[in-house]
């Protein structure tokens, strides 16, 4: 990508590419540019859609869930047969749209507030024994080594998932599927994440009949895991079996990857500005205050799809009726008055005064947030508390699909 700012100190965003190194590198200049010259923007190919980069707009439309909807079931098949097929068993929480919405949110609330009692005690034990090993070698990849283990075993610990071979599978096919949503890669590179998406329902189908029949260390380990709570909502009918495998199926895609995404992108942050690390370390601000200005700062989902029935005005724009569009959350995080610095990461920052949207926003907020919250606090604290002097040493570069802000990498030096 070659930008450049035109005479008028506008950057030329003629020829934008998200999948470019440039863009991931630091994607918040272009969003900058693209609040002041097309806040409601045409991205071309491979995307081909509107992205709605201001904070009122994105504001708007996680306000409105009649017009703005999620784009599940036949609103975002691509006819790419035969993974288009998975549409056929319905929507799963994250794709419903009200009241189904409603009437299964409040059902996972309830099954999911369960489920996770365990998780802080569980993050605490994980962690403590991967800064361990960690110490022995003197340095650990925060993201291999720490974020995505202790992410991944308390989320497994929450589903009932057992620990070895079956969770080192389970977690490859999760990371698969993640992977294939990238459109910048060719169709042969994607394969293996819809392959991987129809072996984890697959799987997930045979570890709900597990759970049901009572059988099986998934349903002896804990009863309140959440794939006993799911299967429970389906034998009392409060879920169908598509909706209780698509939601479960939801979870696993989504619910440990924004967690490992938040931790990496968050220490990252906290250490290549020792003041930060330092003003944690010394109490001027909370752990709570730094995972806030994290997720601010660089959300590990930066942006999400909706779809509109009809031509329906937004700003100054017309979005396109049978058409999904993209609201960019990490762009609305920064718009904030330029006397506030939104491009500057400070964790005594007061971010209660206006919405975060690091989880998104309205009825669609985040479901696995509280988890996210709870493991990433954990982690940054257990940090803090073994290695109060850790610096960074090598930096990966940022994950090429634009949707999910990312390093591959991160050398943390601990001695």
């Amino acid at each position: 990508m070659r930008a450049h700012f035109n005479r008028d100190n506008t950057m030329n965003l003629k020829d934008f590419d998200p999948s470019s190194p440039r863009f991931n590198d630091d994607p918040y200049a272009y969003y900058a540019a693209f609040r002041r010259q097309d806040p409601v923007a045409m991205i071309g190919k491979p995307y081909a859609m509107r992205w709605v980069f201001s904070r009122k707009l994105v504001e708007e439309v996680c306000a409105n869930s009649k017009v703005f909807l999620k784009p599940g079931k036949n609103r975002s098949r691509d006819g790419q047969r035969p993974f288009s097929l998975m549409a056929e068993f319905g929507d799963g929480l994250f794709f419903m749209d009200p009241t189904r919405h409603t009437e299964v949110r409040k059902v996972m609330e309830s099954v999911f507030d369960k489920a996770i009692k365990r998780a802080p005690a569980k993050a605490h034990e994980v962690a403590d024994a991967l800064l361990a090993k960690g110490r022995a070698a003197g340095q650990i990849d925060i993201i291999a080594g720490y974020a995505g283990p202790l992410a991944s075993e308390v989320f497994f610990d929450v589903m009932g998932i057992g620990m070895g071979l079956e969770s080192f599978v389970v977690d490859q096919w999760i990371r698969a599927a993640m992977r294939s949503h990238d459109k910048s890669l060719r169709d042969d590179q994607r394969l293996p994440g819809g392959t991987a998406t129809m072996a984890l329902r697959s799987y997930l189908q045979g570890l709900g009949r597990e759970v049901a029949r009572g059988a099986g260390a998934a349903a002896s380990s804990d009863l309140h895991t959440m794939m006993a709570g799911i299967q429970a909502a389906v034998a009392s009918n409060d879920l169908g079996s598509d909706e209780a495998t698509n939601t479960a199926l939801n979870m696993a895609l989504g619910g440990y990857l924004s967690t490992e995404f938040l931790i990496g992108s968050g220490i990252y942050n906290l250490l290549r500005d020792p003041s930060q690390w330092q003003a944690l370390r010394d109490g001027e601000a909370t752990v709570e205050q730094a995972v806030d200005e994290m997720l601010r700062f660089d959300a590990p989902f930066q942006m999400a799809d909706r779809y509109v029935e009809q031509d329906t005005p937004l700003g100054k724009s017309v979005l396109e009726g049978g058409k999904v569009f993209t609201v960019v959350y990490g762009s609305a995080n920064r718009d904030l008055p330029d006397g506030e610095e939104p491009d500057r990461f400070d964790i005594r920052r007061d971010n209660r005064k206006r919405k975060n949207f690091g989880f998104g926003d309205g009825i669609h907020y985040c479901i696995g947030a509280p988890l996210a919250w709870t493991v990433t606090k954990v982690a940054v604290s257990t940090l803090m508390r073994e290695f109060p002097h850790a610096r960074i040493g090598a930096v990966g570069p940022w994950g090429s699909d634009p949707y999910f802000r990312t390093l591959s990498s991160l050398q943390l030096l601990l001695r």
